[in-house]
Formats: structure tokens, sequence, C-alpha cells
């Protein structure tokens, strides 16, 4: 069981080039992939998350790839296409209101984000890149997902024991009903038969049986009791997305819920039902975050 929050990050140094990515991811609906790369292989999006997506099924995943070059190996140039029309409008002010510096700090232009400095890459060494960014997300992703599994490892505790304090209460919910179909069908035998003609036994039965049905909750206790079960089932298949199935059964739990506390009729059973509806919707709250 994983958690769709996750991070990791790592740098691969390559023949005269390293290779830095950090991937983190949120909470997602469905699989929603960002990639944030060097204008040069701006390319290579599409393939890169496609690569995500077969390691990660859900959840928004955010991966920023950069390179650093071996400019010993790989020297940098001035890129005068950016460079000039910066330069023009600088001097264009620095005329326009002389009382005022314009020079630009060299820095600006020594920056590697703003594109004005640029390595000089050949198709060969374009194509070693591409290689050494792909291996390198190969290599994240493991790290990556691991993460994740012992974020949902935590959570998978949590459930636990939650899903240990549901069963107690529908244990003692159980408890507390024993016989009460029973009662509650002689209770009803009496009441109708001064309602209907003497010695019809039958009717008197069947009418005290339906009303009595309307109280009982065995039915829902049983199913409740079972999608305890499946849901820890669910929670150890392995290399799955499972959920969406696990926001499923808690919806089918939170059902049965609401009609046993409608139909319990009881005081001690409503103050048991309050507190599996807390337990439920904690574990639903924390499910949202499961791929």
């Amino acid at each position: 069981m994983k958690s769709m929050t996750g991070f990791a990050e790592t740098k691969k140094e390559f023949d005269g080039f390293t290779v830095n990515i950090v991937i983190k991811s949120i909470n997602g609906k469905y699989l929603d992939a960002s990639v944030k790369i060097d204008e040069n292989f701006q390319s290579l999006e599409n393939d890169i998350i496609s690569l995500v997506k077969t390691k990660v099924k859900r959840g928004r995943v955010s991966l920023f790839v950069s390179i650093e070059f071996d400019t010993s190996k790989y020297p940098v140039k001035v890129n005068y296409e950016k460079v000039r029309p910066i330069l023009e409008q600088i001097e264009k002010l620095q005329k326009e209101f002389p009382s005022f510096d314009f020079n630009a700090p060299l820095n600006v232009f020594l920056s590697s984000n703003n594109g004005f400095l640029e390595n000089q890459l050949t198709e060969d060494l374009k194509e070693k890149v591409k290689k050494g960014i792909f291996e390198t997300i190969n290599y994240i992703l493991e790290p990556f997902n691991e993460s994740r599994k012992q974020e949902g490892e935590f959570l998978k505790e949590d459930f636990i024991k939650r899903l240990n304090q549901i069963e107690i209460l529908v244990d003692s919910i159980e408890k507390e009903r024993k016989g009460f179909f029973e009662k509650q069908l002689e209770r009803y035998r009496k009441l109708i038969h001064g309602l209907v003609k003497e010695g019809d036994e039958n009717r008197i039965m069947i009418e005290a049986g339906i009303l009595a049905d309307k109280l009982d909750i065995s039915e829902e206790l049983t199913r409740l009791k079972s999608h305890v079960s499946v849901f820890r089932e669910t929670m150890n298949e392995e290399e799955k997305a499972i959920g969406k199935k696990l926001d499923f059964i808690l919806q089918e739990m939170i059902r049965e819920t609401n009609t046993i506390g409608s139909k319990g009729k009881d005081k001690e059973i409503s103050k048991w039902v309050i507190e599996l509806k807390t337990e439920i919707e904690k574990i639903r709250e924390q499910v949202q975050n499961i791929e």
C-alpha cells in the first residue's frame, strides 16, 4: 500500500555532465505528471511522463530535471541573440534617465538560469545527455516509490488500529442486541392481539414479524463485519492502486452504520454508532492519500 505523497532527489555524474533530479508528489484523483527541464531537452517531456506512468498510478507528480556541464570539457558561449536586446534596452534607459545607474551586474549574465550562457551542444552530446536523463529517472523512481510505501505503511498501522476499534464496537452492539428480535416479536404480538379477530394467530405473527423486522439490524452488522474483512484484505494487495477501492468500501461501511443507527432505537447503540462513524470517517480522510 502506497501513499500518494512522496519525495526523492538524486545527482548522477556522467562523462562531462551531471544530471540532477528532484521528484515529489501530492494527492490527486488521477495521475497528473509534470516535468520542468532545460529547454534544450523539452522534447523529452512526454517520454519522461510515460516512464513515470509505468511506476506511479495516482497523484500529482512534479519532476525537476537540471543538467550541469563540466565547462573544462564543454566550454560555454554567450548567446548573443538573448543578450543583445537586453543590453540595448539598458542603454536606452541610461540615455533617457541619465541620473540613474542602469548598469546590469555581471552575475545577471553569468547566471545559468537566464540562458545568456549556454553549452555548445552537439548532436552526439545531446544523445549522451538524453540517455543520462532516463538512466537517472529510472534510478530515482525506486527511492521515490519507497518513500511513498513507507508513508503508506504508517497509514496502514493507523487503519489497523481503527479497524480493530470498529470490530470492538460491532461486537458490543451485537451483544446489546442479543435476543432483541425475539423480544420485539413477542411485544408486537401482544400489541396486535387485541386489534385482530380472536384466534387469528397467523395474522398476528405475520404483522408482528413485519414490525419487528423493521428493527432487526443483524444483517447490517454482518455486512459491516464483512466490509471490515474486505478492507483488511485490500490493504495487503501488492503493486496495485487500491485507494479508490478502499474509499468505496468505506462508503458501504458508512451506509450500513447509518442504517444501524436508524433501526437501532436504543440509547446505548446510538452512542456506539456515533463512535463507529467517527472511526470510519477518520479512516476515510486518510484514504484520500492512498494511491
